[in-house]
């Protein structure tokens, strides 16, 4: 056993169920009811994804963690194969939530400018 992937796997589970955790937090503090369809479905859409990115990280911690007890080589490429899916997956959903946010607030700045 490799005890620098164990501790980096574990890392990876830790950040990951503390980022949900945070994430629900802020979902359940935040005032849905005062926002317009616009904003709530925006609210809705991004916590979606931030939880899906959160847990995916999780999943690759947890499949870490489960390579370091397979011994055949054919099961263990095919996890690391699944590892490298999800790693390229929580990159688009990160860039998919980097160019939602900027859109949305660059199009809030517009709309402020305008009416100023």
């Amino acid at each position: 056993m490799e005890w620098k992937t164990i501790l980096f796997a574990s890392l990876l589970v830790v950040l990951s169920l503390a980022f949900l955790a945070w994430h629900w937090m802020a979902w359940r503090k935040a005032d849905h009811g005062g926002l317009s369809e616009r904003d709530q479905q925006f609210a809705k859409r991004q916590f979606h994804r931030r939880t899906q990115a959160s847990g995916m990280l999780g999943v690759i911690g947890l499949t870490m963690l489960a390579i370091q007890w397979v011994e055949d080589p054919r099961v263990s490429l095919c996890l690391w194969l699944a590892i490298l899916c999800a790693v390229l997956w929580l990159a688009v959903i990160a860039m998919l939530d980097w160019w939602s946010t900027r859109a949305f607030y660059g199009r809030e700045e517009v709309v402020n400018a305008v009416q100023m």
